[in-house]
């Protein structure tokens, strides 16, 4: 979206490297040839639809670890004899 709003192809990556690198943000990005209010507009809102896009991807994983935790639980075996009132250990903690 930055190369369409007037960025120069030739300075896509160190654009994008300044905005996204370690210490970067929209002043180091302003800094970069070429870079203008509107192509720092355009970039944010790229930025904000790459964040909620991966989010999906995020959703996608838990339910595969979902699923699998289910799965081990079905192939638990019993633990009644554990579920008892005795309390292995107390501490005192002050509070």
């Amino acid at each position: 979206m930055a190369v369409g709003a007037g960025l120069p192809a030739a300075n896509a990556m160190d654009f994008v490297g300044a905005l996204l690198g370690p210490g970067g943000g929209a002043e180091s990005a302003a800094a970069v040839p070429g870079a203008s209010q509107q192509v720092l507009q355009a970039a944010a809102l790229a930025t904000r639809w790459a964040f909620a896009d991966s989010l999906a991807y995020v959703w996608y994983t838990t339910i595969a670890f979902g699923v699998i935790s289910i799965v081990c639980c079905a192939f638990l075996p019993n633990i009644r004899r554990f579920m008892t009132d005795r309390v292995a250990v107390v501490r005192n903690f002050p509070l």
